[in-house]
């Protein structure tokens, strides 16, 4: 959050970060948490981060409860207890998320919406497996499919 901050500073107050590419190769960020580890069974951020057009939208069933925490305005350990208990008790009504996202910036999906990004990985026809690919996040936008980030994996021979 400190880097995102000091990143904006330096960009004339523009926010956040320009692509995921952009956060993950920071020389600050410990690797084990940039690219996750396995052996914990811990995913990297590139797993737990979209850097997208600067929609704050949720799904409350399904978003994890640190990613909420950090792109809400002050959402606090005591409304992500009360979340927590709106997961345990069944699907969330639209009712019940009303209030509880009030006050904090965020946006929430409807209830029952589909999951709304996915990563493709590309790869030249006849290439080694395990080769370079090019990774996409693609995420609806606007009734129709964006990429909204894309990098070069090298692969998990080299991983």
């Amino acid at each position: 959050m400190v880097l995102r901050e000091r990143l904006s500073g330096l960009r004339g107050g523009q926010p956040g970060f320009t692509s995921l590419q952009e956060l993950l190769q920071w020389p600050g960020l410990p690797a084990a948490l940039a690219q996750g580890d396995g052996t914990r069974g811990l995913p990297g951020l590139a797993a737990l981060v979209l850097v997208g057009n600067g929609s704050k939208r949720v799904h409350l069933e399904r978003t994890p409860l640190p990613v909420i925490k950090a792109l809400g305005n002050n959402v606090t350990d005591e409304q992500l207890q009360r979340l927590a208990a709106l997961r345990r008790a069944g699907p969330i009504s639209a009712e019940q998320a009303q209030p509880w996202l009030q006050a904090t910036g965020l946006t929430a999906y409807p209830p029952g919406t589909a999951t709304t990004a996915v990563q493709a990985r590309l790869r030249v026809a006849g290439s080694a497996a395990g080769g370079e690919e090019l990774v996409a996040l693609i995420a609806g936008e606007n009734g129709g499919f964006a990429i909204v980030d894309q990098w070069l994996d090298p692969g998990a021979s080299r991983r």
